[in-house]
Formats: structure tokens, C-alpha cells, sequence
């Protein structure tokens, strides 16, 4: 694997992500609206990607979108990455 940012990818809906090797990390941006299922999604795709580590760092950006979080997304969020890091939380 090399170094360096992969090239943004999209989902159908408001959500990108790239992936950056060397800072190693991933960030999702989201514009206009954006759900919980969208960001679920555009997270499995993050999580799937053979460029994302499991030890990398996740930047949600929302800056420019359209969204109210409520106390369970957070918690879902972070399941699907645990899933690729083979963390389980249970409550």
C-alpha cells in the first residue's frame, strides 16, 4: 500500500469520503441534507475500502449539512467501524 490520499468517493445521496494513508485517517464530508442512513451507509463503504485501516481516525465533517444527531447515532456510527476493528460494544 502506498501513501498518500486516496480520491474522494461518493454516495448517491450529500456524503464523500477520502482516505489519507499517510495522515492516516479517514474524512467523511456531508453538504445539503444528509440522514442517519446515508451516513451508516457512506461508513460501511469507509469501513470496506482496503486503503482504511482499523487503527486510522474517522473525521466526521457535517460543517455544511443538514442534520440533528440524536444520543443513539454516535453509538451506531461507531459499530460499523467496530465491526472492521473487531470491537463489540454492548450495553
Amino acid at each position: 500500500m502506498g501513501g498518500g490520499k486516496s480520491p474522494a468517493r461518493a454516495n448517491p445521496m450529500t456524503l464523500a469520503y477520502n482516505i489519507d494513508q499517510t495522515r492516516r485517517h479517514a474524512c467523511i464530508t456531508g453538504t445539503d441534507t444528509v440522514t442517519m442512513e446515508g451516513m451508516l451507509n457512506v461508513m460501511e463503504q469507509v469501513a470496506a475500502d482496503v486503503q482504511f485501516e482499523p487503527h486510522f481516525t474517522v473525521i466526521l465533517d457535517l460543517s455544511e449539512a443538514r442534520y440533528t444527531a440524536n444520543l443513539n447515532d454516535g453509538d451506531a456510527l461507531a459499530a460499523v467501524l467496530g465491526k472492521k476493528r473487531g470491537i463489540s460494544r454492548t450495553k
